[in-house]
């Protein structure tokens, strides 16, 4: 008994727990919280950190490198046999002025102490510095680019995926209420069936009816169901939410021209193009740079004990200091000079090709969307005379109906009629929605500030 009580406890908590889970989500929040969480975007910046860290190494090699170096050698000692040495006395007439000093041993010290403080500053790299410092801050700005384009990327699949649960939850409705009203009818047949006021293909039609209503219900809500898992993925949230925001029939039509133009100018995808090529071009100058004579301010300070002196074994804590300029002139490196430009200059070539690409396939793309609108368009305005034309039909069955002048069939077909307008409509102006926002995507003006149900 107590086992049975503690499972209606949980299993109570579990569903009052989901309900108090279950949000409302509105077309602007699911865009705020796609802007923030999703992995693509997430990745994106990582990229964009990764550029901006590579600019500021390079930055660095405009600054002078210290190096402190302490080094210690064991020595094995030796003695060394060393021959007489002659020298001559300036100021002396021979023989007086030569000296000579019997042979000598000279002693190697066992052990070897060095410390020493280097200080190296550029004065001139042959513009490397810069040119590095331009490619790097391109590259800054085409990561940037590819992550403003990856947010429009996701901004679209969001606004395309909130739309699609929309229809699917208008659709599902559609279909709620047509179960309903043949449930209904089903009752009303069978009451006339049992007082034999209609015959009995009537009532298997009606039974009918409501069988094709469950098919078209489950169907319904499967898609439903469906739909809001597909959002829920792009939103890497729980499918427990109910959305506010639904789509309404707006007119638009397009100047395709004018549309391609502003994609052009827009679009972050080609822009990121343009700052890589940019990038290519500065890294071809850093290489020349690197030809060119390198100069270089180099000091240096330390102390060596004991010294290893003429004589050797004296002990000498005095420290030596060097100051002096350096030039290095990378005069012929086997011609790879030439073959790092080529593979540059071929790299640009490349991605030049690829925006080129990208830019025909935007134009294809703005001028499928521009006539996906002006279709739906005609689309829509045809269903929606449709739909009011199946209203009025319905309404005058019902009434004649009522007074006795049309059959239960006629009535069935009047629904099923109105039902399938309706549903038509549903379909077409999400399309044509869809389309409008997708020429706004294609066309690069999407943000996460816009509202694309505001227009």
């Amino acid at each position: 008994m107590k086992k049975s009580i503690l499972a209606s406890i949980l299993i109570f908590s579990f569903f009052n727990q989901n309900f108090a889970d279950e949000i409302k989500l509105s077309l602007k929040e699911a865009m705020k919280i796609v802007s923030k969480d999703n992995y693509n975007l997430k990745q994106a910046r990582l990229e964009v950190s990764s550029a901006t860290y590579q600019k500021e190494l390079v930055e660095t090699n405009k600054y002078p490198k210290v190096t402190f170096e302490v080094s210690a050698f064991l020595i094995n000692e030796m003695k060394t046999k060393n021959d007489p040495i002659s020298f001559t006395l300036p100021g002396l007439p021979p023989p007086d002025n030569t000296v000579n000093l019997p042979p000598f041993d000279t002693v190697t010290p066992d052990h070897l102490y060095k410390a020493e403080l280097t200080i190296l500053q550029p004065l001139y790299l042959g513009g490397a510095i810069k040119n590095n410092l331009e490619a790097t801050s391109r590259m800054v700005k085409n990561k940037s680019e590819i992550l403003l384009q990856a947010k429009q990327d996701v901004l679209f699949q969001t606004v395309a995926a909130y739309f699609n649960v929309v229809r699917a939850q208008k659709s599902f409705d559609v279909e709620d209420k047509i179960l309903q009203l043949s449930k209904k009818n089903l009752e009303d047949v069978l009451v006339k069936f049992e007082a034999k006021a209609i015959t009995k293909y009537e009532l298997i039609r009606a039974e009918s009816d409501v069988l094709e209503a469950e098919i078209a219900y489950n169907q319904a809500y499967s898609d439903f169901e469906n739909s809001k898992y597909d959002l829920a993925n792009i939103l890497q949230i729980a499918p427990n939410f109910t959305l506010t925001d639904s789509f309404a029939f707006v007119e638009n039509d397009p100047d395709v021209e004018k549309e391609i133009a502003v994609a052009i100018k827009n679009r972050y995808d080609i822009k990121s193009y343009e700052s890589l090529i940019g990038a290519f071009d500065s890294q071809s100058k850093a290489v020349d740079s690197e030809y060119k004579p390198l100069v270089y301010f180099k000091a240096s300070g330390g102390v060596q004990m004991p010294e290893m002196g003429l004589f050797g074994g004296e002990d000498n804590f005095g420290p030596t200091y060097q100051v002096g300029l350096a030039v290095q002139w990378n005069v012929f490196d086997g011609f790879k000079k030439n073959s790092r430009k080529n593979i540059i200059e071929n790299d640009k070539y490349k991605w030049r090709a690829q925006q080129l690409i990208l830019i025909e396939k935007i134009k294809t793309e703005v001028r499928k969307a521009c006539i996906n609108i002006m279709q739906s368009k005609k689309l829509v305005e045809t269903s929606i005379k449709a739909q009011e034309k199946s209203g009025e039909v319905y309404n005058l069955v019902v009434v004649g109906y009522q007074n006795q002048k049309n059959t239960q069939l006629e009535l069935l077909d009047a629904r099923l009629q109105m039902s399938k307008s309706y549903r038509n409509l549903v379909n077409a102006t999400f399309r044509h929605e869809l389309a409008r926002v997708q020429l706004d995507y294609i066309t690069g003006r999407f943000s996460e500030d816009m509202n694309p149900l505001s227009k």
